[in-house]
């Protein structure tokens, strides 16, 4: 009788799922769009497609991307297509439907805990923001989504945290702060096996090392060609005079942000971390813990300028415990919590089952609006109109109607060298790579990154500095000679800087085996020259091209 009414019931359950990823198809090609920030690390990708190597400068090796898997995907996927907008955006689907399958298929106990993580996804502002955007999330959720089937097999052999291994560790490739998530839940992991094999544990020993060999491989190459173990953006976005409090308020502005434009996604997050609590499973409460550290880190560091960026990890995780509770198995108890959700999605002011194409700012003095008083920014509203993959669709020459497009297109045919932005994505890659471009924040300069912020407008990520004097000059002849190690004079006037300098030019510039280099990587990695990222210095108005030897760097 039961398998009667199963095979009545496959049918009806085949056409909601095949509903629901029709509506998130449709959901997500109406979403869809391409940040600045993307443009960044496809700079990077479209220098080595064109032997100019991992680089965001030619001929400096720095490290201007947090996600090197999802760097390492889009070169493929660059090269095939020949250009960096549709071949991205194309990665992001089909990693988030692969994402959205393996959850339905692998991780939910039932039909209808399928359905309902679906339903909150097209629900959630931020969910489906970060499901394109051109940044690593697809790829992020992906790899946690792996990550859960192991962790949820019921073997406990080696082989098992082996695999575990890997999967977190390709998830913290993906992006390194999802570390976070992952440490509690493969704790559980490793203690399950440690224990089920009391003979065999130096294979536990060994299944740990080798599944985590991928990260510790590329660790150890970044270290060696770029010279610091993290990523420049890390140095550029946490400047050392930063007090804390200023994060934690700021940390705060980004929740409260969150729960005013997309107040599904914190709710739920909030309900999965009670709901495994009250189950007591240890693997539940392991995703659990691993969600409240990453929150607290995420409110420690300030959130983020994207709003919502930083919770679509921990609302996917979210999801996991949703799919894996029991106690939702039962339509009586999923069709209130679904009425409940659709009425806190519905509470959005963009909710994204109803964006079309006027979604969104369409001029530069609108954009300028929406970065609030809490420093937060609506990204996709930023963007959409000039990168929204539905007009670009409906007029292929929407995203060139772009400022910054223009203008990267216009200093590819100018004869200066150094390029000096504000927004260094877009314009970056359409100036070309025979540009040197920098910006204020210093997200792709080493120098400037570990140098002080200075007083002024700021944004979480976006820390503007002062440059010391006599730096454009050197700057200058630094590009002018780009195979040379120095320029053939120093001519930053601090002497503690000037120093810094010519070691730094050694590690990004000079010969990758030079015993100097090597040395000087083990200094920078140890702590050799962190005194100087609070360094007082007198500093010129380098942004104008203007000397101005009475600013300074404030303390």
């Amino acid at each position: 009788m039961r398998d009667q009414v199963l095979a009545r019931r496959v049918p009806v359950i085949a056409l909601l799922f095949g509903i629901a990823l029709t509506a998130f198809t449709l959901v997500w090609v109406r979403n869809a769009w391409m940040s600045d920030d993307a443009y960044i690390t496809l700079r990077t990708v479209y220098n080595v497609l064109h032997g100019l190597g991992p680089d965001f400068n030619p001929g400096e090796r720095v490290q201007s991307f947090t996600h090197p898997l999802w760097f390492l995907l889009l070169i493929p996927t660059h090269a095939l297509s020949g250009e960096g907008y549709y071949s991205t955006l194309a990665l992001s689907f089909v990693t988030s439907l692969a994402t959205l399958l393996v959850l339905v298929r692998y991780l939910a106990r039932t039909p209808q805990q399928g359905l309902f993580p679906i339903a909150l996804m097209l629900l959630s502002k931020t969910y489906i923001d970060f499901s394109s955007s051109g940044l690593e999330n697809p790829l992020s959720n992906f790899c946690l989504a792996l990550f859960f089937i192991l962790l949820f097999a019921e073997k406990n052999s080696p082989r098992r945290l082996l695999y575990t291994t890997l999967a977190a560790a390709c998830g913290t490739l993906a992006r390194f702060d999802l570390i976070l998530i992952l440490l509690p839940p493969l704790g559980w992991v490793t203690f399950q096996v440690w224990h089920a094999n009391p003979r065999a544990r130096g294979r536990v020993v060994a299944a740990l090392g080798v599944g985590f060999l991928p990260l510790f491989v590329w660790l150890l190459w970044s270290s060696f060609y770029y010279g610091i173990i993290l990523p420049n953006t890390y140095y550029a976005k946490t400047p050392a005079n930063v007090p804390l409090t200023m994060w934690l308020e700021q940390g705060a502005n980004y929740f409260l942000n969150s729960l005013h434009v997309d107040p599904l996604t914190l709710t739920v997050i909030a309900f999965a971390i009670l709901l495994a609590l009250y189950k007591r499973s240890p693997a539940m409460v392991a995703i659990a813990l691993g969600i409240v550290f990453y929150l607290v880190y995420v409110l420690k560091n300030g959130g983020d300028f994207m709003s919502g960026r930083f919770f679509t990890a921990p609302f996917f995780c979210a999801l996991i415990i949703l799919a894996r509770a029991n106690e939702l198995a039962n339509w009586k108890i999923l069709v209130p919590l679904g009425i409940a959700a659709c009425v806190l999605g519905l509470r959005s002011p963009t909710p994204p089952i109803f964006s079309d194409e006027t979604f969104g700012a369409t001029t530069d003095a609108e954009r300028i609006a929406l970065v609030g008083a809490d420093r937060v920014s609506e990204q996709r509203g930023f963007y959409y109109h000039w990168t929204g993959l539905l007009l670009n669709l409906q007029n292929t020459q929407q995203l060139e109607q772009l400022s910054e497009v223009r203008e990267g297109e216009q200093a590819r045919q100018q004869p200066y060298r150094v390029l000096r932005t504000t927004g260094l994505g877009i314009r970056s890659y359409y100036a070309g790579p025979t540009k040197y471009a920098i910006d204020e924040m210093a997200l792709a300069d080493p120098f400037l990154a570990w140098l002080p912020r200075k007083e002024g407008w700021w944004i979480i990520g976006h820390f503007a500095r002062c440059a010391p004097i006599g730096y454009a000059r050197t700057l200058n002849g630094k590009v002018q000679n780009p195979k040379r190690v120095l320029s053939k004079r120093n001519w930053i006037q601090d002497p503690e800087l000037a120093a810094f300098y010519d070691d730094l030019s050694l590690l990004n510039r000079g010969k990758l085996w030079d015993t100097k280099r090597l040395w000087t990587i083990l200094k920078f990695n140890m702590g050799g020259y962190d005194a100087l990222r609070s360094h007082v210095y007198p500093c010129e108005n380098f942004w104008n091209g203007k000397p101005d030897p009475t600013i300074a760097i404030a303390q």
